[in-house]
């Protein structure tokens, strides 16, 4: 499924849109072990959003984390969470 990063403009491409409507939250893959969704609906999305406790974008625990010669290696906004997302922020 190449459609989740996909744009027309601004707005996401139709299948995406379908998708939003019939399935708010759809499993896309699975990376390292772990399952990886894609939550679209808006009601949804709030929930995920707010519940730090049992979501994470933090995949240093699965991934190397001396690449930078240090155990603070972040790897990137997209793959932490506050308070080390935030501070890159």
């Amino acid at each position: 499924m190449r459609y989740p990063l996909q744009r027309t403009g601004l707005d996401p491409v139709p299948e995406l849109a379908a998708i939003r409507d019939t399935e708010p939250v759809t499993r896309l893959a699975r990376f390292l072990g772990r399952s990886i969704w894609l939550v679209s609906g808006h009601r949804e999305l709030l929930a995920v959003l707010a519940d730090t406790t049992s979501y994470s974008n933090d995949i240093r625990p699965l991934v190397a984390s001396d690449q930078a010669g240090t155990d603070q290696y972040i790897g990137g906004l997209g793959f932490t969470d506050p308070p080390d997302h935030t501070r890159l922020r």
